[in-house]
């Protein structure tokens, strides 16, 4: 190494077992040393020496940049991951079918129905055919702004609301886009999926949905009563039983279902039935959500710490399962392939519209029932990749945020939620950090260099 070698500014050092891990935040190929290595390095780096290890150990150290000549080098590194923070491209679209729900769980964060500031009811609306017909074939239009990208996997999402609420205006999008691949107007590679809470769900709906191949995610809060205690009807009654009821007959049937789970504190204090339900139901895909903050909903300080220690145990119970779990696994893929996560969501990477019942373009669900960030409307010939909005949007990622650089989990964190960063705050939309996202971030990565180490130890005593 050089006279005047370094440690990176981007490197973080984990006791590993007896070893220890040299983990670079951007380069995200952790370079394991003995405590021996360890002590070596410490020494040679304080008095500008190479240090007495292996060379095999040095050229990793230097090729993953966990030891530089400067800060210039670090700067250098930063910039050229800087230039692949991806360019705004619209490939998936949320439908809004209807602001209208069935349900009143406790936790939505959509909201109870009362406007904010105001106890005048929020006017629900659902959207019409022809709201629909446009939509697709605005959707389509902005598919093509990029035709290098034109074939790429596109996605149509239906969200609500309770979108089975207006199962016939799906029918009608899906129709209308099965119209459009024809005329070559939107790519064959669609898929269509939909977000909802099941209760709606008939012969007629399951058998629609195999038969059109669209993929089902049922929203739960875990696998008994008590889990799901916040998800309860209009007169604030339990549904658990009419739910489980509608997975068993969409399964007889063979309609494959994932379920969207919100990681309540009754199912983080109850956890023990859930693999068991998920195994009696032959369901494979899972996806945990953690808590927003909502108003008039307490979430506990350490809430945050034990629901990413519950997707950790989860993860480790059912690996040998063949059940997947897609908040962990965009971490885990990010690490594997050492790659950096730019964007935990579609908003803050650029590649997703949200569409209301009126036909206004939004940029995050989560944000349009409230009439925020709207950016135009179906009618328009704007072209949303260019939208100035959009284009801040996409530049929302941890690598852009000069508090975030010093951060072990900065190259697979994704950046959380901006919205839920904001909230409670005075705080830019295009500076706010989502803290809470932080501590599963950094745990998950802790979790992921651990299970490296054991890996490697384990190889290396079967040899």
């Amino acid at each position: 190494m050089g006279e005047y070698m370094q440690l990176s500014r981007f490197v973080t050092i984990y006791k590993t077992g007896s070893d220890y891990a040299y983990y670079h935040s951007l380069r995200m190929k952790p370079v394991y040393l003995t405590a021996y290595e360890h002590e070596e390095l410490q020494k040679a780096l304080k008095v500008h020496q190479t240090p007495n290890i292996s060379e095999e150990t040095i050229n990793n150290l230097l090729d993953f940049f966990i030891v530089v000549n400067n800060e210039k080098d670090d700067a250098q590194t930063l910039e050229r991951v800087k230039r692949y923070i991806p360019k705004p491209y619209i490939s998936i679209a949320y439908f809004i079918l209807t602001e209208q729900c069935n349900l009143a769980c406790k936790y939505c964060f959509l909201g109870n129905g009362i406007q904010k500031n105001s106890m005048q009811p929020v006017v629900r609306k659902k959207m019409s055919k022809e709201v629909a017909e446009q939509a697709v074939k605005y959707f389509a239009r902005q598919t093509h702004y990029n035709e290098e990208h034109f074939s790429d996997r596109k996605e149509i999402i239906f969200y609500g609301g309770e979108p089975l609420l207006n199962f016939e205006v799906l029918k009608h999008t899906v129709e209308t886009c099965q119209k459009c691949q024809k005329e070559n107007l939107l790519t064959h590679n669609l898929d269509f999926s939909i977000v909802t809470n099941g209760i709606l769900l008939t012969d007629e709906i399951i058998n629609y949905f195999i038969e059109n191949n669209i993929a089902v995610s049922i929203s739960i809060d875990g696998a008994d009563e008590f889990s799901n205690m916040n998800r309860v009807d209009k007169l604030g009654k339990p549904i658990f039983n009419k739910l489980v009821e509608k997975i068993g007959s969409a399964r007889s049937k063979g309609l494959e279902i994932g379920l969207s789970i919100t990681l309540t504190e009754a199912l983080l204090n109850n956890t023990d039935t859930l693999v068991d339900f998920l195994l009696h139901y032959d369901i494979h895909n899972v996806s945990f959500n953690i808590l927003m903050k909502t108003d008039g909903f307490e979430i506990n300080p350490d809430y945050f710490e034990r629901a990413t220690a519950f997707i950790l145990n989860f993860y480790e119970e059912t690996k040998q399962l063949g059940i997947y779990e897609d908040r962990f696994n965009r971490k885990l893929t990010s690490f594997i392939n050492s790659q950096v996560y730019f964007s935990d969501c579609a908003a803050t990477s650029g590649s997703q519209i949200v569409i209301t019942p009126s036909g206004n373009i939004g940029i995050c669900h989560g944000c349009t029932g409230d009439g925020n960030y709207i950016i135009g409307n179906i009618y328009d010939s704007q072209i949303i990749q260019k939208n100035k909005e959009v284009v801040q949007w996409s530049q929302i990622t941890p690598i852009n945020h000069e508090s975030c650089l010093t951060c072990e989990a900065l190259g697979i964190c994704g950046g959380g939620c901006p919205v839920n960063a904001i909230k409670g705050r005075d705080s830019n939309l295009y500076e706010a950090i989502d803290d809470t996202f932080c501590i599963h971030a950094k745990e998950t990565l802790k979790y992921l260099i651990n299970k490296l180490h054991d890996y490697i130890v384990q190889e290396q005593s079967c040899v």
